[in-house]
Order: C-alpha cells, then structure tokens, then sequence
C-alpha cells in the first residue's frame, strides 16, 4: 500500500501541474489613465487597463516590473505592486503605476502632439500564481493608439 501511494501521489501531482498550464492574460484596452503626482523631473501616472482571463481558475498577479515606451522610446517602468485577485474567465480592471521621467516627455512632446496615434510598448515579467504558488509570467505587448487633442 505504501508503494501505492509512493508512486500515485508524485503522478497525480505531475498530472495536475501539467494539465492547468496557465493562459496567458488577453489585454483588451486602457480604460482610464490619471496622474497621481508630477513635478518637473517625474510624474506617475496610473493606468487602469483592462484584461480577460482565459483560465477556468481565479488567480493572484503581484511584482510586476514592466518597461513603458511610447514611439520606440523608452518613458519609464510600470510597476505592479499590490496583489490583484483575477477572476476565472471574466474581464478586469488591472491599475498600473508608470514612473515617467518628464525628459523623456519634453523631448518628444513635439513628436506627440503632431502624431494622431503613438505606438506603445510594454516589456517585462508579472508573478501570477494561486495558493501561494507563483510563477514570472511575461508581458509582452506592442500595439498603436489613437490620440484625440
């Protein structure tokens, strides 16, 4: 009997791990952006952006450290800092704080004033995980915006 279970439980565990590969998270869009602070060397900004999960289990995102660019050029990190519980196959709001450095903005505020729509990019990693059990996820994502002045 102990030989059975030697040998079932490590299976059974394996075969669970390997059956509930994690989706990657679809995002969908940027439902509001506001800035939480500025001065003349930095501002951050929060956006919220919106997200699906394909997953058939509710699951935890923490630690994000995503690099922002905005036209190829390099703007800030949005870090992820707070735990955000993201329900089984549902939409969700996901707020996102983005460091600027305002050097970066003057420098190409001409660029994005004259541009009806900006290319943005984020790169970088999220922790996602339930019950405690966490693993890096990428993001990676590169898509163009409308701008309306």
């Amino acid at each position: 009997m102990k030989l059975f279970h030697f040998l079932f439980l490590p299976l059974l565990f394996l075969h669970t791990v390997a059956s509930s590969q994690v989706k990657a998270l679809q995002y969908q869009d940027v439902s509001s952006v506001r800035v939480e602070k500025a001065d003349l060397e930095q501002a951050t900004l929060v956006a919220d952006l919106r997200f699906y999960n394909p997953n058939s289990y509710r699951m935890e995102l923490k630690d994000g450290d995503v690099d922002a660019y905005i036209n190829d050029q390099y703007v800030g990190k949005a870090l992820l800092d707070q735990r955000t519980v993201v329900p089984a196959r549902d939409t969700f709001l996901l707020p996102v704080a983005i460091t600027v450095r305002m050097e970066k903005i003057f420098t190409n505020a001409l660029d994005l004033l004259s541009d009806k729509e900006i290319k943005v990019r984020l790169d970088g990693n999220v922790k996602a995980g339930k019950r405690g059990l966490f693993i890096n996820i990428p993001v990676k994502y590169e898509g163009a915006h409308k701008i309306n002045w």
